[in-house]
């Protein structure tokens, strides 16, 4: 009886406990059980895991900012559009054999809004100068100004071109220059031809006897005698419509000449002196046939223009 009225107070109590759910009351919290320890297992030892074994990340690289290009200063870098117009940015120029030099001339305007000062103006040789107001120089917007430009044509040929560097505030421009050196016509000795056979007549004056200057100066004198000789052998320089400079005018000496002078300088000429000594035995072209035509023909065509030629006997042909 006792176990029956046992079993009916249990029977009681679930339905109580049923019923507080159902009408919407929290269930007691569970009966939180302690893990139980790891089991051993003989010959395997346990390890429990600690933070000692867990691998540490790498801590993240800081992002550095790329630094911005350094500015490029304006001698280094080209002029840009809109700020200085030119006229043109190649000036040419064609020039006779033997001119000295050529001068042209550049215009820029400032069409920018702001002004634009020229700090320099380099040339890529020291042949060409340029010519133009004291730098720094500075055009207010709107204004124009020139840039003259000399080139040195001494010892050049042909066509020569060089560079004109105009450097501002805002940039650089290129600008170029050409002369173009005319041929000088068939048979006429271009300047810089003359300049190198002057520096090899200085070092052996009787080259001109010799390799390619004897086409001129020896060939034509052969078998000639008396004015045609004197015109191929000698006319050739004192009487070249560009002669030298060092090269005197026969015809106006302005000292005493006579048959013993005439026929002294072109036997053997003088040391020191470009004109080479003409006579055979002295390494020159000339037999004394020939220099004896040539002493009578220059007494009678260039006489003396002080005081008076001397009376010259000119001896017989052959007879020296």
């Amino acid at each position: 009886m006792i176990h029956a009225m046992f079993w009916k107070m249990v029977l009681i109590l679930g339905l109580l406990g049923t019923a507080t759910l159902t009408r919407g009351e929290s269930a007691p919290p569970p009966t939180l059980v302690p893990p139980s320890p790891p089991t051993e297992i003989p010959g395997v030892q346990v390890v429990a895991p600690t933070t000692a074994n867990v691998a540490t990340p790498p801590a993240p690289t800081p992002t550095v900012p790329n630094p911005a290009p350094p500015a490029i200063p304006p001698a280094f870098r080209p002029l840009p559009g809109g700020i200085v117009a030119w006229d043109n940015k190649t000036q040419t120029a064609t020039v006779r054999p033997g001119t000295p030099s050529s001068s042209m001339a550049f215009w820029l305007t400032n069409v920018h809004a702001q002004p634009v000062t020229v700090t320099a103006v380099r040339t890529s040789c020291g042949c060409t100068v340029p010519k133009l107001p004291p730098m720094p120089w500075t055009l207010p917007p709107g204004a124009s100004g020139q840039i003259e430009v000399t080139m040195n044509l001494a010892g050049k040929s042909g066509m020569v071109i060089k560079t004109v560097t105009v450097t501002t505030d805002q940039g650089f421009d290129t600008l170029y220059v050409r002369t173009n050196i005319e041929e000088p016509p068939a048979g006429v000795m271009g300047q810089s031809e003359r300049l190198r056979n002057l520096q090899v007549a200085t070092a052996n004056r009787q080259a001109v006897f010799q390799g390619d200057c004897a086409t001129c100066h020896a060939t034509p004198a052969l078998n000639k005698m008396g004015a045609e000789l004197f015109h191929t052998a000698c006319g050739i320089c004192h009487e070249a419509e560009h002669r030298a400079s060092m090269v005197p005018d026969l015809k106006n000496l302005n000292k005493e000449t006579n048959a013993d002078y005439w026929r002294t300088w072109i036997t053997s000429s003088a040391d020191g002196k470009l004109m080479p000594a003409f006579a055979i035995e002295n390494g020159g072209i000339l037999n004394a046939m020939q220099i004896e035509s040539l002493v009578e023909h220059l007494v009678q065509t260039m006489p003396s223009t002080k005081g008076g030629a001397p009376t010259a006997t000119v001896p017989p042909p052959g007879s020296h």
